[in-house]
């Protein structure tokens, strides 16, 4: 259970509606990705943190270390501020901010001095992250080593990291005069600060290139003599939010995603190619099973895929097209089961699909497991998300809907793949790609590569 201190901090850095933004500086999730907007922002935010002189002028002539990350943290903040249109939304924001932050100090110093007794236990590495979720992905780099899993952390501040604050503001003084930033620092702060004291781990693993102070964060760490690694968690599209950040360590899945971080200013010590310990699975196991495959299409749901939306639209026209030959599923989403009832309700009745031709069955995903439904599909049609991913790299075709990322940002991944499409209503388009199965092929296999390393991982 949650102490009140703990209760604070999450409050306020992690509330997702919209007064909980307006008072404590936390956007609800944006889902719009356009490269040419995301790199005008970072120019802009490189422009407001850096000046005229740039930031690869300023890391030449940095005085410090802890100088030039903390003003990496700072340019990361001003790359995700840029994404907020109503001034008068940052100033009440910022209001609500500056009036927490004594409160919040007081707290956490309390929180600390209260933990003082609490019993060691060393680790070699140390994961930032929910157990069950990284395991597949955290057990395989760091085989044989003590890895502690820190799903419960506790903040702590004690006159180390107090003093780590100052300097970080003595040596960056523009710090200071965003509140949110500031806020951001002292939460992850006190929380690594508990990590270290309680495991004194050689390595920390988080999955938190998102977060505006990391590069801070790896200021404090490194004063330490602790490897901070970014590992990626999931598909990520290009966005200033994830910008300017610096690890020690960033692992990512393929060269696709190293360059695209890479170009949004991100840096590493060292860059490492992982892969996704899933995707070589199904690349290794599943990709050529049953191929050419019956004609079985796959409905993966998630949240905005709903009655009345865009994607809903075009999923039924796509659906239209099918003749009975097909058999077709509709796998609801573990956390949205709701709405996803909502939703293939709404589908049975459209129209186009009234007449029984194409029947709409249910797919529970306590019943089973994704693997095994994508290795029973030809077709997977769904929004963005990692899913769309396991089934490309698994040897299904895939369409992609209309309506929450442009085609351009999402296609781009896929290399021109002969297995992936955009839908936007084409029926034609769709038919002539639904007449042929999957093409598995050299060329196939290498453009899943060059996503998602399902080969072989390397360090850069």
């Amino acid at each position: 259970m949650k102490n009140p201190v703990e209760i604070l901090i999450s409050g306020l850095s992690l509330v997702r509606n919209p007064l909980g933004a307006a008072l404590f500086g936390v956007k609800a999730v944006d889902g719009t990705y356009d490269p040419e907007v995301a790199q005008r922002e970072i120019r802009t935010a490189e422009r407001r943190a850096y000046g005229p002189q740039g930031l690869a002028r300023f890391e030449k002539e940095a005085g410090s270390e802890l100088a030039r990350l903390a003003r990496r943290s700072l340019a990361q903040y001003f790359a995700q501020e840029s994404r907020i249109q109503n001034r008068w939304v940052a100033w009440i924001r910022s209001g609500g901010i500056l009036l927490s932050l004594p409160l919040l100090f007081l707290c956490l110093v309390a929180g600390g001095l209260r933990r003082r007794g609490k019993e060691p236990c060393p680790a070699d590495v140390a994961v930032l992250g929910h157990y069950d979720e990284f395991r597949k992905v955290v057990v395989p780099l760091f085989r044989g080593l003590r890895v502690a899993y820190c799903t419960h952390m506790q903040p702590w501040l004690g006159a180390a990291e107090l003093a780590f604050l100052i300097r970080a503001i003595v040596v960056c003084p523009r710090v200071v005069l965003h509140p949110r930033l500031v806020l951001n620092l002292l939460r992850w702060l006190s929380y690594y600060a508990y990590v270290v004291r309680l495991h004194g781990p050689k390595k920390i693993v988080s999955f938190f290139e998102a977060v505006c102070s990391s590069s801070l964060i790896t200021a404090y760490l490194r004063e330490r003599a602790v490897e901070h690694i970014n590992h990626m968690h999931g598909e990520r599209f290009p966005s200033a939010g994830i910008s300017f950040c610096e690890f020690d360590e960033f692992d990512v899945w393929g060269r696709h995603f190293q360059e695209m971080f890479e170009s949004q200013r991100c840096t590493a010590r060292r860059f490492r190619i992982t892969g996704n310990p899933y995707h070589r699975e199904l690349f290794k196991e599943k990709r050529r099973i049953d191929q050419p495959r019956p004609k079985h299409l796959l409905i993966v749901h998630n949240q905005t895929l709903t009655p009345g939306s865009l994607p809903h639209t075009v999923l039924a026209e796509l659906l239209s097209t099918l003749d009975g030959s097909w058999d077709v599923w509709f796998r609801l989403h573990y956390r949205e089961r709701a709405s996803g009832l909502a939703c293939l309700a709404q589908l049975r009745q459209e129209e186009s699909l009234a007449s029984g031709r194409v029947c709409i069955r249910l797919q529970e995903p306590s019943e089973t497991r994704l693997s095994d439904a994508l290795v029973a599909s030809r077709v997977v049609v769904g929004l963005t998300s990692t899913a769309m991913v396991d089934a490309w790299v698994a040897g299904c075709k895939i369409i992609h809907l209309a309506g929450d990322i442009d085609r351009d940002v999402v296609m781009n991944r896929y290399g021109g793949s002969r297995n992936a499409i955009f839908a936007r209503g084409d029926c034609e388009e769709i038919r002539a790609f639904l007449s042929h199965p999957a093409a598995i092929d050299e060329r196939e296999d290498e453009l899943v590569d060059y996503m998602t390393a399902v080969r072989a991982g390397t360090s850069v």
